[in-house]
C-alpha cells in the first residue's frame, strides 16, 4: 500500500512538472501609448494583440473649431497609416482599430484649426511601440 501511495505521489508530480512545461511563456506586450492634451484636445493611442488602437478626446473648443484633422503615422517609415476628419462637438472619438506590424512604433496626430484665429495647432500623442 505504501508503495502504490509513493508511486501514484510521483505520478502526480510528474503530470504536474508535464502540465507547467507545456505551458508557453507569456507574450510579449506593445509599450507606450497614452494621451497627450493641450488646450483640450487629447491625442491617444493604445494598442491589443491585434493592433493599434488610436483615440480622441475633444474636451473643449479654443477659439471656435473650423476643422479637425486625426492621422496616424508609422514611426518606423513616415508613412502615413490612417486619417480621418473629426467634426467640431466637444466628445470622446474613437478608439478605431487598425492592424499593428509587429516592432513598429505607432503615433496619433491631431490638427485642430481654430475659426476665430485660422491657426493650426497639432496635439501629438506618445509613441505607441506594437509587438504582438
Amino acid at each position: 500500500m505504501r508503495t502504490r501511495r509513493i508511486l501514484a505521489t510521483a505520478a502526480t508530480g510528474l503530470t504536474a512538472a508535464a502540465i507547467t512545461i507545456g505551458v508557453p511563456a507569456a507574450a510579449s506586450a506593445s509599450s507606450g501609448g497614452g494621451c497627450t492634451t493641450r488646450n483640450g484636445v487629447a491625442a491617444c493611442i493604445s494598442a491589443d494583440g491585434t493592433g493599434v488602437k488610436p483615440d480622441a478626446y475633444l474636451n473643449s473648443l479654443p477659439g471656435g473649431c473650423s476643422s479637425v484633422l486625426m492621422y496616424v503615422m508609422n514611426d518606423n517609415t513616415g508613412d502615413l497609416v490612417w486619417q480621418t476628419n473629426l467634426p467640431c462637438k466637444t466628445g470622446h472619438y474613437g478608439p478605431w482599430h487598425l492592424t499593428g506590424s509587429n516592432g513598429t512604433g505607432y503615433t496619433t496626430y491631431i490638427e485642430y484649426t481654430s475659426k476665430t484665429s485660422g491657426q493650426s495647432e497639432e496635439v501629438v500623442s506618445p509613441n505607441e511601440r506594437f509587438s504582438n
